[in-house]
């Protein structure tokens, strides 16, 4: 295993919810180069908007659905991967991830 870098408690509203629904996500991002960590902590709000931006145009329905879990986690890993240029996130895990 790499270091890990943490985001938590990030809280969006799905696409089409209408504010009625809501994620509560917590993210962490694992790698073996420690230049990607001091990176990320330099960059973290713009990360933190791109994966806001990201989660917020998935419906509930996608989200709900544990079966695109992975496929989400691979759009989230290809767009922080984008903006960081010192090295690259290995691994993306969910710590949390409520969906009401």
């Amino acid at each position: 295993y790499g270091s890990f870098t943490r985001m938590k408690g990030l809280v969006v509203n799905p696409a089409g919810s209408g504010g009625n629904r809501y994620l509560a996500v917590s993210i962490a991002f694992e790698s073996k180069d420690q230049a990607v960590r001091a990176e990320m902590e330099d960059k973290k709000v713009v990360l933190k908007d791109a994966i806001l931006t990201l989660l917020s145009e998935k419906t509930a329905e996608n989200l709900s659905d544990p079966d695109r879990r992975d496929e989400l986690k691979a759009e989230l890993l290809k767009e922080t991967n984008g903006i960081l240029s010192d090295g690259t996130v290995d691994r993306l895990y969910f710590t949390e991830f409520v969906l009401q």
